[in-house]
């Protein structure tokens, strides 16, 4: 798990990746959920929207603007062929000016 710590309203890119067997594989259904640190869930899905996108066979990534200070919670889900979760956090603070 990693941990970063960014300044509130920064956008920060978070990546996902998902093998089977070593190797680089997409799931049926690619999402990832994002939890602020008001604990509110904001869930996105590969396909619809821009905010997902594919760099690679089994390598997602999702730009988020951190608006809030605090501990913010994510987890890139797979599910259908390859069924998988990997879940991350990172800090944001206020700018002291």
């Amino acid at each position: 798990m990693a941990t970063n710590r960014y300044d509130v309203s920064d956008q920060v890119r978070l990546w996902g990746t998902f093998t089977a067997n070593a190797v680089g594989t997409d799931p049926t259904n690619v999402y990832l959920e994002v939890y602020t640190p008001a604990n509110v869930k904001t869930t996105y899905t590969f396909g619809t929207g821009a905010v997902i996108v594919k760099q690679a066979t089994g390598t997602y990534y999702a730009d988020v603007v951190l608006d809030r200070q605090g501990m913010w919670q994510y987890r890139w889900i797979g599910s259908g062929n390859i069924i998988v979760s990997e879940d991350n956090y990172l800090y944001s603070r206020r700018r002291p000016f």
